[in-house]
């Protein structure tokens, strides 16, 4: 069966087209062009998919406390799940709710789909995944109790974060981490850590892509936040986007993507939350410009935020 097949349309089943759009991440080292579902658009009653969907209990650590453990390590190791989502299968009395139309071209006829897999979009998803995944671990826990040990507590949501205080040990742990997720078609990959711990993995499993220069170190990205193997340090990136209109739209925006959640950056992100209240105090639409006292307080915090970038912390 393949994860998108066409329907057979019944009328006499409830069902739901979910719009979609593609995602373009440049940042991103292997897909760079995704596919976003929406399963929060109102049908034709005026009640969306996501409006009857149960959400499911939350069952893996908070971020904070999995990245806190992280720092513990001498030897660290971080990797994600392939496509996580896409392995999970769902109920076929419950596909005609994941309808899509689609054509390859524009002078095709379009074509009614239904999809068979987990979709990011709708509310279930982050559930229907991770409980799976969970339930993975705990069934091979007899085969492996260490490497499940230490699964249950080292993943949040598709990414794993962990390690061990030898080499030895991490990596024989990464083996029976690879061999669990293997056994449902969970392939683990984007994998990062020390040499020795990479220099066995086929290429195209290794995370290669450093997302920043900082002289002579590598930055890359686990959990969102920005790790230097090489010093072992935080580093923080605010990148400013000059906009002569900043509309509410635009600043909002650059407000969120400052990520941080550690709350190292408090002080900051106290500043940028005040502003935002501002915005909404006078009732601005989404993209109408900010009044010239806004701007001129908005380009002040701008102008003080790359201040961000020159902070790293000690892990």
């Amino acid at each position: 069966m393949s994860p998108l097949c066409e329907a057979d349309v019944r009328k006499e089943f409830p069902n739901f087209y979910m719009p979609h759009h593609a995602v373009l991440k440049v940042t991103s080292s292997t897909t760079k062009l995704r596919v976003v579902f929406s399963g929060s658009e109102k049908s034709s009653n005026c009640v969306s998919l996501n409006d009857v969907l149960m959400i499911g209990p939350k069952v893996q650590d908070d971020l904070f406390d999995i990245v806190q453990r992280f720092q513990l390590h001498r030897i660290v190791m971080s990797a994600d799940v392939v496509k996580m989502y896409r392995q999970v299968w769902v109920h076929p009395d419950d596909i005609c709710l994941q309808r899509i139309l689609w054509r390859k071209t524009p002078d095709q006829p379009v074509t009614t789909y239904e999809l068979n897999t987990v979709m990011y979009g709708t509310a279930s998803a982050p559930f229907l995944a991770t409980k799976c995944l969970q339930q993975l671990i705990e069934d091979e826990a007899i085969n492996y109790p260490e490497a499940a040990k230490i699964a249950r507590n080292g993943f949040y949501v598709d990414d794993l974060i962990t390690g061990t205080d030898d080499v030895d040990t991490a990596l024989s742990l990464q083996q029976d981490l690879i061999e669990i997720l293997r056994k449902v078609g969970f392939t683990l990959r984007k994998w990062s850590s020390n040499p020795a711990l990479l220099k066995h993995l086929p290429p195209e499993d290794v995370e290669r892509r450093l997302l920043l220069s900082f002289g002579n170190e590598d930055v890359i990205k686990v959990l969102g936040l920005l790790w230097s193997s090489t010093t072992d340090k935080l580093i923080f990136c605010v990148q400013i986007n000059q906009d002569t209109t900043p509309t509410k739209r635009s600043v909002l925006r650059e407000i969120a993507s400052i990520y941080d959640p550690l709350g190292l950056l408090n002080p900051v992100i106290i500043q940028c939350k005040m502003f935002t209240q501002q915005l909404w105090q006078i009732k601005l639409n989404w993209d109408d410009q900010l009044t010239p006292e806004l701007k001129e307080g908005w380009q002040s915090l701008q102008h003080n935020l790359p201040i961000v970038n020159g902070i790293q912390v000690d892990w």
